[in-house]
């Protein structure tokens, strides 16, 4: 190796130390900020949603155009396929990510407050589908769903490349169809 390529390699195991230590330090920030705000945590809430929700949209993304490529098949998305197999990888990521969310249930939807559903007709009708049980039952089935789609489209993806094995592009046409 030479003296320019050594100089310029990159130590990852200390870039990731530096990013842990940095997304540590800004959620003790956020954390903090919760707690202090003077509306409660409500604000934060409400903010760490809007943001998790633009994060899922790429994670989701990746997955409905790894899909799409895969029943549509053709050179457009050779290039961008592994780029969209790695934004799918994601998932399992957000689903932990979606713990906050469960903490602050009760500040974000008012279907998740007990006494402004007795007030609301409309809410009481549908305590059935919206209450907090039902909506983490449909979570963990979404996710589950997602995540497992992720993981055997990338998985069949790989062992095509490894094997030249037609099958499990066949494979990855009728699940992504399905």
């Amino acid at each position: 190796m030479s003296t320019v390529a050594a100089a310029f390699s990159i130590d990852l195991v200390q870039w990731r130390r530096r990013a842990l230590v940095v997304g540590l330090a800004a959620t003790l920030v956020c954390v903090l900020g919760a707690l202090l705000a003077p509306d409660g945590p409500a604000q934060f809430f409400r903010a760490y949603l809007a943001a998790y929700l633009f994060y899922l949209g790429i994670g989701l993304g990746g997955l409905v155009l790894t899909m799409i490529y895969h029943l549509t098949g053709g050179a457009w998305g050779f290039l961008v396929r592994r780029i969209l197999e790695a934004q799918a990888r994601t998932l399992p990521l957000l689903a932990l990510m979606v713990v906050p969310i469960a903490c602050g249930i009760g500040w974000l939807y008012l279907w998740a407050q007990p006494e402004a559903v007795r007030q609301n007709e409309a809410l009481e009708h549908a305590r059935l589908y919206l209450n907090a049980d039902f909506f983490w039952i449909r979570m963990a089935m979404f996710f589950g769903l997602w995540i497992a789609l992720a993981w055997t489209l990338d998985f069949w993806s790989r062992r095509l490349e490894r094997t030249g094995d037609w099958r499990f592009s066949a494979r990855a046409l009728q699940l992504s169809g399905f």
